[in-house]
């Protein structure tokens, strides 16, 4: 009877399943693998903004200092030093938005500024 009873109970009884150790890793490395993509791509914009920058900085400069019409009377020299004083207060700026976003600390704020 014992035999009996103890077939019908596993007849009855839940099918229990192997436990599946392959599915989580494989779900870890996914993510890691996405992050790292991720990452890397945010990298990338990072320095493509960077040059963007650094090229519209040197156009400016250019601008400044490669002047075509540029005569020794005093009003051209005036618009020149506005020029230049404008281009270095918008230098301070950009150099002042890099500190407050935390892409360039105290030492780099200083170096731009000195530049």
């Amino acid at each position: 009877m014992a035999k009996g009873a103890y077939y019908a109970g596993m007849a009855t009884a839940p099918q229990v399943k192997p436990a599946d150790f392959l599915t989580p890793f494989q779900n870890m490395l996914s993510n890691l693998r996405e992050d790292s993509i991720r990452k890397a791509k945010e990298i990338e914009a990072e320095k493509k903004a960077d040059q963007k920058f650094v090229l519209s900085e040197q156009d400016k400069l250019n601008e400044i200092t490669t002047q075509t019409a540029f005569d020794s009377s005093l009003a051209s020299l005036d618009i020149a030093n506005a020029k230049f004083k404008e281009n270095l207060n918008q230098q301070f700026n950009n150099a002042n938005v890099l500190f407050n976003t935390g892409q360039i600390d105290k030492s780099g704020l200083k170096a731009m500024n000195a530049n």
